[in-house]
């Protein structure tokens, strides 16, 4: 039942994510900047979808593909989106430091912990969540990586609702989506001369005990 909801959910991303576009180097903990269409003439640009949802991703693995994916694009190759679902990881955005990761990392049998390029401080990912993680070039659309995340709040936003999960909204002071007081989508992005790597992850039945390992709980 997992499976056929995340296969639902990664198809609502493909529908959805044509509002996306862009990046941003570092993500604070505080929102900025606002999302609106953009308006263009002709055309939408093509976005390749990879879709690796049938099996658990390696986090190193999918790293590497997007930058793959981003020297292609910056070769002239187009933009793509990328699926995934991850094994268990959790992950540090540059700046971010131990001080909210609950558990020592060098213990024996700990959880994997993986320092990410992308912004923001310590998430979680694992089986029950999608990933989605954009490769597109922002001179395409906007370059205005505020108004980057907030698009990819809408995708969020927009599949929730095509899901059958109405009132998903975001917070004034936070990057990310919140329902029912509780947030399901977090953001934590990169980028390369204006093409955008890492993403937007959206938890669709994650094993909520993964996160009490980092400070702030099931948030």
């Amino acid at each position: 039942m997992r499976r056929r909801g995340l296969a639902l959910c990664a198809f609502a991303v493909r529908r959805a994510s044509g509002v996306a576009a862009g990046s941003r180097k570092n993500a604070p903990a505080q929102a900025q900047g606002t999302w609106e269409p953009v308006n263009r003439d002709g055309a939408r640009p093509r976005v390749r979808v990879v879709d690796r949802t049938r099996a658990l991703e390696d986090y190193d693995d999918c790293t590497a593909l997007q930058k793959e994916l981003v020297d292609a694009n910056l070769n002239g190759q187009g933009d793509s989106l990328v699926l995934v679902e991850h094994a268990p990881v959790y992950t540090l955005g540059r700046g971010a430091t131990r001080e909210h990761v609950l558990f020592d990392p060098d213990a024996a049998g700990a959880p994997r912990l993986v320092r990410a390029e992308r912004g923001g401080d310590v998430t979680y990912h694992g089986p029950g969540q999608l990933v989605a993680y954009p490769i597109l070039d922002l001179t395409r659309f906007r370059r205005d990586s505020h108004w980057y995340l907030r698009a990819l709040e809408e995708v969020a936003i927009r599949t929730c609702a095509t899901l059958g999960a109405d009132g998903a909204t975001r917070s004034e002071d936070h990057t990310g989506v919140w329902l029912d007081g509780r947030k399901v989508a977090a953001a934590g992005v990169a980028l390369r001369r204006w093409v955008t790597y890492h993403g937007i992850s959206l938890n669709l039945d994650p094993d909520a005990a993964a996160y009490e390992l980092r400070r702030g709980g099931p948030k």
